[in-house]
């Protein structure tokens, strides 16, 4: 799954700033030390295009291209890890 990573940004802050550009069926999760944008049920090509218009928009929070493999989603979370996601409400 393709999607952006906004490093040092809470979860709430990067919700609030996404949402305009973003479409409901989109995932932001809380992902290591920031929070992810995931693009799911899309081709590359189209997560590419969404992309780079964050990439453009949100350039003053050094945003990341991120590609993330699906079941990586659903694996049980080690405690003593970091990298620990956490859904938005």
């Amino acid at each position: 799954m393709q999607g952006l990573f906004l490093p040092e940004v809470p979860i709430d802050a990067a919700t609030s700033l996404i949402r305009p550009c973003t479409r409901s069926v989109d995932l932001t999760i809380s992902w290591e030390e920031g929070t992810a944008i995931l693009f799911p049920c899309v081709p590359p090509t189209t997560a590419r295009r969404i992309s780079k218009r964050l990439l453009t928009s949100l350039q003053s929070y050094d945003p990341q291209v991120l590609s993330v493999e699906f079941d990586a989603l659903f694996k049980p979370i080690d405690p003593n890890r970091s990298g620990q996601l956490e859904w938005a409400g």
